[in-house]
Order: C-alpha cells, then sequence, then structure tokens
C-alpha cells in the first residue's frame, strides 16, 4: 500500500505543469505516451499522472504494451510481481471499467494477466502427474505449483472478469474461446458458468478450430477439471479428422499428451470421444522425454 503511494506521488510531482497543476492529455497523446513506453514502471507512472484519461482502449494497450516490455525472465518481468502493489490503482481503473470491455478485449486481457503474472512451464504438466494420484486435485496442485497469492491487485479483475466474459462469450472467435479457457486455467481460475458458456460457443465454431485450439482447450477442460461432454465429442470429432490429425505438430501433440486419461474416464462422454484423444496421444513422437515439454502459450490475439 505505501508503495502504490508513493508511486502516485512521484507521478503526479513529475507530471505537474507549471502552474502545479497536471498537465491534460488528449487521447491520441495518452495513446502515443502508452506506445512510447519503455518499462513496466513507466505505465504504471504514466497511468497514476493521468487516470482519468484512461478508457476502454487506453487500458487495453497499456495492459499488452506491459507483457510486450516484460518477457518471461527478463528484469521488467521480475519488477511487475516484485512491486505487485504498486498495480493496485490500474486494476481498480481496469476492473471499474470491464463490463464496458467487448469480447475481443476481455479475451486478450485475460490472456495477458495470466501469461505475465500466472504462467509458467510447470503448467501443462500438473494434469499429466495428477493422473495417478487421489491425494491433491488438479486445481491444488496449479495453486501450489505456480505459488497463486491471494490479496494480489489483480484479484479484483479476476473475480469480475467471468461475468463479463460469460455474456460475450457467443461472440468470441475459435482463437479467443481458445486463449480465454487457457488463461483461466492457466490461472487456476474455475469458473462453471463461464466454461459452460465457452462451451456453448465452442461447440457452434468447432470446425474453425485449428490443431492447437483443440489442444488448449481440450488442456485447459482437463486442468480444471470442467466437465463438458459436448465439447469434448465436438472436439474430438474435429480433431480425429484424418485432415485435421496430420496437422498436429509435436507442441498439440505433445498437449494432448498431457490430458489425464483418469480426467478422460471419468468425464461423460461417449466411447468414441474416448478413443480419439487416446488415439491423439498415441501419435505422440517416440522418443520424447516424459513428461513432455510443455506448450508455450497460444498465439496473442
Amino acid at each position: 500500500m505505501r508503495l502504490a503511494a508513493a508511486v502516485w506521488a512521484i507521478a503526479a510531482a513529475a507530471s505537474a505543469s507549471d502552474d502545479g497543476g497536471v498537465a491534460v492529455l488528449s487521447a491520441p497523446q495518452l495513446t502515443a505516451k502508452l506506445q512510447r513506453a519503455k518499462s513496466p514502471h513507466e505505465l504504471v507512472l504514466l497511468h497514476a499522472s493521468h487516470s482519468d484519461a484512461f478508457d476502454v482502449i487506453h487500458l487495453s494497450a497499456l495492459w499488452s504494451r506491459a507483457k510486450e516490455l516484460a518477457p518471461p525472465g527478463k528484469p521488467a518481468r521480475r519488477w511487475l510481481h516484485e512491486h505487485a502493489h504498486s498495480l493496485e490503482p490500474l486494476c481498480n481503473t481496469t476492473a471499474s471499467i470491464l463490463p464496458s470491455f467487448d469480447g475481443r478485449r476481455l479475451a486478450t486481457l485475460a490472456h495477458t494477466l495470466s501469461g505475465v503474472f500466472f504462467s509458467s512451464h510447470s503448467t501443462p504438466f500438473l494434469p499429466y502427474v495428477r493422473a495417478d494420484s487421489s491425494q491433491i486435485s488438479h486445481l491444488e496442485i496449479l495453486v501450489l505449483a505456480l505459488g497463486l497469492r491471494k490479496g494480489e491487485p489483480w484479484e479484483i479483475i479476476w473475480r469480475l472478469m467471468p461475468e463479463a466474459l460469460t455474456s460475450k462469450a457467443g461472440k468470441l472467435n475459435a482463437q479467443e474461446l481458445s486463449n480465454t479457457a487457457w488463461a483461466f486455467a492457466t490461472a487456476g481460475r474455475p469458473s462453471p458458468e463461464l466454461f459452460d458458456a465457452l462451451a456453448s460457443a465452442a461447440c457452434g465454431s468447432v470446425h474453425r478450430f485449428t490443431p492447437q485450439n483443440v489442444a488448449n482447450m481440450a488442456w485447459a477442460y482437463a486442468t480444471l477439471g470442467e466437465e463438458s461432454p459436448a465439447l469434448f465429442d465436438a472436439l474430438a470429432s474435429h480433431a480425429s479428422d484424418e485432415r485435421n490429425i496430420r496437422k498436429f505438430n509435436a507442441i498439440g501433440l505433445a498437449t494432448m499428451r498431457s490430458l489425464p486419461l483418469a480426467f478422460l474416464r471419468r468425464t461423460p462422454i461417449c466411447s468414441h470421444t474416448f478413443v480419439c484423444f487416446a488415439d491423439l496421444r498415441a501419435h505422440f513422437p517416440p522418443g520424447w522425454p516424459t513428461p513432455p515439454p510443455p506448450p508455450p502459450p497460444p498465439p496473442p490475439l
């Protein structure tokens, strides 16, 4: 809390005009400053100085720019994690206008937040490790492995996002549906109503799914234990088409291999669907290590 207050104070002093007030930026000027920002710290200060000027477009641009500036393993990514509480005003602003986000921007925001704050190379291994264990749930392993902590400033966004996305799931395209499911699974965020809405939308557009969309969607539902027989039947039918099987690359096959058979067995799907998913797992290249190397996050929207 003290750090967040200090950031706001420094930003206010740095952006004060000659008469002691804060210089007002037009929408294009604010957009240009966001695009020119060189660090997440600069983005935080920019929001602190001009928070009243931020709308949906600017907030979307800020979060996307933060992800660009903070790739995995870089000092900027560590800065975001070490100074998480300095993001509290930004997260509160985002949460306050979240209902104004359209479906595409919501999907992008979920993908960005999960990628920056939760994405871990250990994530795809979790359901694989869980397959023969009855002592701990998928989600518990996910939370333990990623070290998720309650009370972080982005918690308020994650609490509100399912409701905002559920009503707009039907307008998401295949990539956005896949990215959204992946994001919530990566962040360890079960949401039955949202995943029901995503499944319903996906069943109607599964013919547009790429093999990686199929793999990420199936992985997300299996990781969170979200059962959707209709979705798994649709994904299996689409993926088992000989033309689509040939399109699976090593990463997609590795993702399918990570699906726990224990989850598939207890999911009320038809036997044909189970066989299809088992066949996809069998296509995993021989000689690869077990468990398989983790797939990267889905491509940005």
